[in-house]
């Protein structure tokens, strides 16, 4: 279970950030959640909160320009939120955001946007 926000979602072994032993020294594990209508309300409370547990979130909004309090959660996050602009209605807009995220492991994914 996902510890944290208030969202219950089954992930397998994922959950709070941590890190790993390698050869090269610790490699950070940060699990990733996209999540769509992040722009305000619940949406951008789960991005909230899941940045808050150690996620890296990938904040998925139609227009991101509008999204007036996600670049200040950006901001605060250092490198750990990244903004996407995302219709989920247009397949040409998925298609571009997949490639934005240039082959990124998606962990969880928060289908919240309103259709």
């Amino acid at each position: 279970m996902v510890p944290g926000p208030a969202l219950s979602v089954s992930v397998g072994a994922l959950g709070r950030a941590g890190s790993l032993p390698s050869p090269l020294g610790f490699v950070e594990l940060r699990p990733s959640a996209l999540i769509t209508g992040a722009n305000r309300g619940l949406g951008f409370e789960f991005a909230r909160q899941y940045l808050a547990d150690g996620w890296q979130v990938y904040a998925a909004c139609r227009d991101p320009n509008s999204a007036s309090e996600l670049p200040r959660l950006a901001d605060a996050s250092g490198h750990k939120l990244r903004i996407l602009a995302l219709d989920v209605t247009d397949p040409a807009s998925v298609k571009a955001a997949v490639a934005e995220l240039d082959g990124q492991a998606i962990d969880l994914l928060l289908n919240n946007a309103g259709v």
